[in-house]
């Protein structure tokens, strides 16, 4: 995580805010604390660009993450969005993280994805952990 502390922290931030008080959630809706708000920003370009370092990224949320719950907004938000979509390049990668890492696999409980959003391939690979609607395969969360 300290390649991406300061970044991880401001995401983690935003979310504290996102689900804060009124006067903070108004707070972020005109851009500040504008930190915070650069660094969702930052995650999400890096997640919507991909590649290994926009995994090393959500692994360093889930491995900020306090809770299950943290967990889950990791996996249904910035890895959910990763996997669908760059999952059918880095489905070996990630493959690898669950298991590996009992809270990335936690995490990946959280993702829900179409049918056919991945290649057949990486969707067999990744579907024990991750829901895939329209196939009647549950995650496990």
């Amino acid at each position: 995580m300290a390649l991406f502390g300061d970044l991880v922290g401001g995401w983690w931030e935003y979310q504290r805010l996102l689900h804060g008080t009124r006067e903070e959630r108004h707070g972020l809706e005109f851009g500040h604390p504008a930190h915070v708000c650069a660094s969702w920003n930052e995650v999400h370009a890096r997640i919507t660009a991909g590649g290994i370092a926009a995994l090393e990224l959500v692994a360093a949320l889930v491995g900020a993450a306090h809770d299950d719950a943290g967990l889950m907004l990791v996996g249904a938000g910035p890895l959910e969005d990763l996997v669908h979509k760059h999952g059918s390049v880095l489905a070996g990668e990630i493959e690898r993280l669950a298991n590996q890492d009992p809270s990335f696999e936690r995490a990946l409980g959280g993702v829900w994805l179409a049918h056919g959003v991945l290649t057949p391939i990486a969707e067999q690979r990744l579907s024990q952990w991750i829901t895939v609607t329209g196939t009647g395969k549950r995650s496990n969360w």
